[in-house]
């Protein structure tokens, strides 16, 4: 199961970390615990692909090694420049333990940014962490404590390094980015801080990047739905950044998977210079006994005039081939179905169905989801009238569903399938099986 979303070969996996194209291959860093499938101190699991289909897995990257980051190796991205992979993290001490070394007591500790270089993506020393941020975050302008998740790229000759963090406004925090630039990727001060009212007390796994000279932001704020389980999601928004003192978000910030269930995201640009984002898709409970949590497919970003869509990465397309419908299908097997849904129609894979209701599309996973307030995901917008074109990419117990050419996804864990995979609708569809 699951031939098109990574997972880890046991433990806990969360955000995907370091993404890059390098020496040939693609490496995949991720938040791992490999003791247990919850939470705990976080490591650097390390896995490599050329397809995003086969993946080799390799030892654990980085580790908590040093003071700095003597309670976890948190979040963080890669930079690739002269051959050489230069590896940004958030390193983590904790000021008291509770009964479990893995959480912390008091809820206070400290962050520090680091930096570890490798000459071929597989060899680090952990014990040579460099820090990139010398000077303490201090109030109004950023959070000691919570600043993380680095991500670093090269604009006109100077670096730019992002944190997520928060700032106090009317006692209360809310969500920021702290933006630092540096002249030789080592030593970095702070440029500008963005901040936005009701979004969250804390943004975290933020990214910047540039397609076709617009910019974008992608963020993870905490607490935007704080009356769910789920209280916190994942959204993306064109800006204007001037480089020296001055962000501005020029359009609504758009969650970026209506799902839900999709968290802490990360860009990066493909060996064809394609922008590309993988988030994790988190579970409230393990479906294998091994393993909990894995990752989207890969996503190439577009923009269209005003509308930013999404599609699947080519190297994973390619690998699906038509098949007959009357054919039976397997739970564990790996489907992708075309379907055109008009007002009125539905879809039901095994018990999963999907309405259009003239201008709401409805995904209900009510009996096959343990989480009551993400049982049921509505779609609403006037640009759904008529009939809804649908792909939808079936992978075991993972369902991402691009609408309308990717203006909007919507992925899914799903629970409880019978061995048999029955597909049911009032309209006409295609069904491709992945091809390996």
């Amino acid at each position: 199961m699951n031939n098109i979303h990574f997972k880890a070969q046991s433990g806990w996996i969360n955000d995907p970390n370091g993404l890059c194209f390098f020496q040939g291959q693609y490496h995949l860093f991720y938040q791992y615990f490999p003791y247990d499938l919850a939470w705990g101190t976080m490591h650097w699991g390390h896995a490599t692909t050329t397809d995003f289909i086969n993946y080799e897995h390799h030892p654990i990257a980085l580790f908590p090694s040093v003071e700095a980051d003597q309670n976890g190796v948190f979040s963080g991205s890669a930079f690739i420049e002269n051959n050489q992979m230069h590896l940004f993290y958030t390193g983590v001490k904790y000021h008291n333990f509770g009964a479990d070394i893995h959480r912390y007591g008091d809820k206070l500790f400290e962050s520090r940014q680091l930096k570890i270089t490798s000459s071929d993506g597989f060899n680090f020393d952990n014990f040579c962490g460099k820090q990139v941020i010398i000077d303490k975050l201090e109030r109004p302008f950023g959070d000691p404590i919570h600043s993380r998740d680095p991500k670093v790229w090269k604009k006109a000759g100077k670096y730019y390094l992002l944190l997520g963090s928060n700032v106090v406004q009317d006692e209360q925090p809310q969500g920021a980015l702290l933006f630092f630039e540096s002249d030789d990727l080592s030593n970095f001060k702070q440029i500008c801080c963005y901040t936005q009212k009701d979004m969250g007390h804390m943004w975290e796994c933020p990214d910047y990047f540039e397609i076709d000279k617009q910019g974008f932001i992608v963020m993870s704020p905490e607490g935007t739905m704080p009356n769910c389980e789920y209280p916190s999601h994942v959204y993306i928004a064109p800006v204007k950044f001037n480089y020296q003192s001055s962000l501005e978000v020029v359009e609504e910030l758009k969650l970026i998977d209506i799902g839900l269930d999709c968290y802490a995201p990360q860009t990066f640009v493909d060996e064809n210079d394609r922008r590309v984002l993988i988030s994790w898709i988190r579970m409230p409970k393990a479906i294998e006994e091994k393993t909990i949590g894995c990752f989207t497919m890969p996503r190439v970003i577009e923009h269209h005039s005003t509308e930013i869509c999404y599609r699947v990465h080519p190297s994973i397309e390619a690998q699906f081939k038509p098949i007959d419908i009357r054919e039976a299908l397997y739970v564990e097997e790996t489907y992708k179905i075309n379907i055109s849904l008009s007002a009125g129609q539905t879809l039901k894979i095994g018990d999963y169905q999907i309405e259009n209701s003239d201008g709401v599309i409805q995904f209900d996973r009510s009996t096959i989801f343990p989480i009551a307030d993400a049982q049921l995901c509505k779609v609403h917008s006037a640009k759904y009238q008529g009939a809804v074109e649908l792909a939808i990419y079936y992978d075991g117990y993972i369902v991402e569903t691009f609408i309308n050419g990717g203006t909007e996804v919507c992925t899914h864990v799903l629970y409880n399938h019978e061995p048999l995979l029955h597909v049911k609708s009032d309209a006409e569809y295609q069904i491709s099986a992945l091809q390996r």
